[in-house]
Parts: structure tokens; C-alpha cells; sequence
């Protein structure tokens, strides 16, 4: 890069350009929650009643508060970097799915000399297609692996104080998916108010989460109760909101 410098700055940018083009991005987890401004007023029902997946969300100035953490694979660099900022479009990457938003870092990631950089990264994702947030939740509802791509420019600083602007960066990856949220009853409770009346079936119900999304909150879930030849016989649902932690 020092070199570089001294050659030009057309010859540097082409450089950093260089080495952001070879980085290796590995995500292993996303946090995803409805940003500050959001909580409990985002839903197109009622108040507070959608995760910030859900599919009622009707909105078209959504924005969803993302925690990554990963890792960043770089060649060694003769000098300290860091990445200033980041206007990245997120997408799903399969099929050539439109663009769900923009995704805007909060902080500066420093890079160091390169190297195996830990990725611990908070931004904000602004959708601008709901329809391809809702294809992209239900890919992760049911889904056992997905793929994300990201692309757009970032600003990298390289001490001692070159800044180079407009470096393009395009990264696809895969995470895994809940797999349909497989569910476990762990508890039935039946009752009626008077006779004749409609039966109240309370279940308690366990759900994992296998996928590389922790959601605060989901959202409310619904499920059919089925006899075991697979007829339904009963509807439940959360009687609140659920959060799918990691």
C-alpha cells in the first residue's frame, strides 16, 4: 500500500481494490430485532404483535437493527486498515431475488494487518422490497440453508490517514435456516367454561432453533394440532410474542 501510494493514487485504489475483491467473509450468526424506533409500532395489526420478519408488516420504512458476527479472512498488510463505511444492498442470493434493503454499518471495522479478523459488526438494515423481505423471512422460517449476497462500495483508511473511497464489494454466503421450526409438545391441558361450549386447548409447546438467525422477536406462531393419521382437529397459538434465540 506504501508503495503504491507513492506510485499514485489510481495505482493504490486499484490496489485496496485488489485485496478486498480476495477477502473471505464467513458469517456464522445474525441478530435481527425491530430498530429502536420501531419496537411495538411496526406491525400492520396489531401494536407490537410482528418480528421484524413477519410477514404482516405492511410498512414501507421498515428498519431492522442487525448484529453480526463472523469472520473476515484478508491478506497480510503492510499497515494498519480499517473500513469507515459500508452502504451495502442485501439480498437473497438465490435466483437473482431483488434486493431487501440497504445495510449501513453503525461503527467503523478495524482491520489491523489482515490476517483471520473477527467480525462482530452492528448496523441497520432500511427495506426497500417488502416482497422480497417476506420471500427472504419465509426462506429462513422454513428453510434448512439459505444464501445471502451482499454488494455495494466501501471506505477504507489505511494509516497513515490514505483514504480511498468507492471500493466496490460483493460477497455471497450461506447460513443455515430453522428447517421449518420443528416443534416438540411437551404438555396438552383441555377445558370447556360450561357444557356445549367450545373446548380451550392449551399446549406447551418447545421449538428449536438449529439456524444462524437469532430473532428478538420472531413474532407470534401459530400451530395445528393433528391427531397421529395427520387430521387436524385444533388451532393454538402464542399468546404472546416469541423470541428464537441461538
Amino acid at each position: 500500500l506504501l508503495f503504491t501510494a507513492f506510485a499514485g493514487p489510481t495505482v493504490a485504489s486499484a490496489a485496496v481494490q485488489f485485496l478486498v475483491d480476495r477477502s473471505v467473509l464467513t458469517v456464522t450468526a445474525l441478530h435481527l430485532a425491530p430498530s429502536e424506533s420501531d419496537i411495538g409500532d411496526f406491525g400492520s395489526g396489531d401494536p407490537g404483535s410482528a418480528g421484524p420478519l413477519d410477514v404482516s408488516i405492511s410498512r414501507s420504512d421498515l428498519t431492522v437493527a442487525i448484529q453480526t458476527t463472523g469472520e473476515l479472512r484478508l491478506w497480510l498488510l503492510p499497515v494498519a486498515c480499517t473500513v469507515e463505511r459500508m452502504d451495502l444492498a442485501v439480498a437473497h442470493a438465490s435466483g437473482g431475488a431483488a434486493p431487501v434493503g440497504s445495510f449501513q454499518a453503525l461503527s467503523p471495522l478495524a482491520v489491523g494487518f489482515g490476517g483471520r479478523v473477527p467480525l462482530h459488526l452492528r448496523g441497520a438494515l432500511e427495506v426497500a422490497n417488502l416482497t422480497a423481505q417476506h420471500e427472504l423471512s419465509a426462506r429462513i422460517i422454513t428453510a434448512p440453508e439459505l444464501s445471502l449476497s451482499v454488494a455495494g462500495s466501501v471506505t477504507v483508511r489505511a494509516w497513515p490517514g490514505l483514504l480511498f473511497e468507492g471500493i466496490t464489494l460483493a460477497k455471497q454466503f450461506r447460513l443455515r435456516g430453522m428447517g421449518g421450526l420443528a416443534a416438540r409438545t411437551t404438555a396438552l391441558h383441555l377445558s370447556e367454561s360450561y357444557p356445549g361450549s367450545e373446548v380451550t386447548l392449551e399446549a406447551e409447546v418447545e421449538a428449536q432453533n438449529p439456524s444462524s438467525f437469532e430473532l428478538t422477536p420472531l413474532g407470534e406462531i401459530a400451530f395445528a394440532v393433528q391427531t397421529a393419521a395427520g387430521s387436524q382437529f385444533a388451532a393454538v397459538a402464542t399468546d404472546g410474542l416469541v423470541s428464537m434465540r441461538q
